[in-house]
Formats: structure tokens, sequence, C-alpha cells
């Protein structure tokens, strides 16, 4: 059961990050849209983003978690490979890239729910520029 939950917010997640995605768009363009609905998401699913948060970092995640469920996300690593072909980001590991876009937001958003952070629209507009300029090239 509570595998299932996982999977359901982990869904809800994806289907928030990549809505309004178009292949045509330019990879830097992908990029901000992308950044941009997860950071939505987390300001308005604050029990299914800690939830995640917390089910990630649990040691039940070993039991419980499937590879089955990356494939929700595989927009987002099919655009880090693109990125890196184009010599638009660093040629690093993708989970390495991933981790320097991810753990920003993440540590923000729980900054945010603590109200020692606030997301205004110029602190997501240096965010998301941040995690960029960490990964390009």
């Amino acid at each position: 059961m509570l595998r299932k939950l996982f999977l359901n917010v982990e869904q809800k997640i994806s289907s928030g990050m990549f809505e309004g995605i178009h292949h045509p768009l330019p990879v830097k363009a992908r990029f901000e849209l992308i950044m941009s609905n997860y950071i939505e998401f987390i300001l308005n699913h604050k029990d299914e983003f800690l939830f995640y948060e917390q089910f990630c970092n649990s040691p039940l995640v070993e039991n419980l978690y499937l590879e089955d469920s990356s494939s929700m996300f595989q927009p987002f690593y099919k655009l880090i490979e693109e990125g890196k072909e184009q010599k638009l980001l660093k040629d690093y590991d993708t989970m390495l890239l991933l981790v320097l876009i991810y753990a920003p937001v993440t540590e923000l958003a729980k900054q945010y729910y603590r109200r020692e952070f606030e997301f205004n629209d110029r602190n997501v507009k240096d965010l998301i520029q941040s995690s960029w300029d960490a990964v390009k090239a």
C-alpha cells in the first residue's frame, strides 16, 4: 500500500513537471519550463512533496521502490542527454547533473515550508538560472 501511494505521488510530480513541454522548444527553454513546473508543484502540493522527500530518504525505499517508476522522469533524462549531445551541458554523468539540479530546489522547498525562504518571482528565476549555470557546459 505504501509503495502504491509513493508511485501515485511520483506520477503526480511527473505529470506536473512535464506539463506543456514540447520537443521543438530549445533545450534551455524546456529545462526552464520543467524547473518552473516542478517548483510550482512543490508550492501547491506540500503534503505530496514532503511525503515524497521523506519516503526517498527512508530505509523503506530500498524495500519498496522499484526501478519501474524511474520511467516517469525519462523526459528529463532525455533532455539532459540531448543537452550533453549539443554541448550545452557538461559531459558529466547524468545522475550527477540531476543532483546538481534538484538538490538546491528541494532544500529551498524545505526551508520555504519552515518559513525560512520565500519563493517569489525573483528567487524562482534566480534558482532556475543557478540550476542551469551549475550544469551548463
